[in-house]
């Protein structure tokens, strides 16, 4: 049996955008499992929806995750690891 993956920077709406430029922001966020428990070396893919551009890192220890900067834009999120459901959420 899968165990789908709780992204709280989009279900909970706790994202954090650092702007780091004119144009460009990071993504900082924390990939928890449904009981609560953080998620480490989850890969987390940003795909920009106009350009098609990946941004991937992926959560530490503590299923937290911070992107470098990235040009500001609309982006499918992507969440997954193996032994997980995969996540995915559009327009952002």
């Amino acid at each position: 049996m899968l165990l789908s993956l709780s992204l709280l920077t989009v279900l909970s709406g706790t994202a954090v955008y650092a702007q780091v430029g004119a144009d460009r922001v990071a993504v900082t966020g924390l990939v928890t499992d449904p009981t609560g428990a953080a998620v480490p070396d989850a890969a987390i893919t940003l795909v920009n929806q106009d350009t098609g551009v990946k941004t991937v890192v992926a959560t530490d220890g503590a299923g937290n995750f911070t992107t470098p900067g990235i040009i500001q834009g609309k982006y499918t999120l992507q969440v997954s690891k193996e032994g997980f459901k995969a996540i995915s959420q559009p327009d952002l």
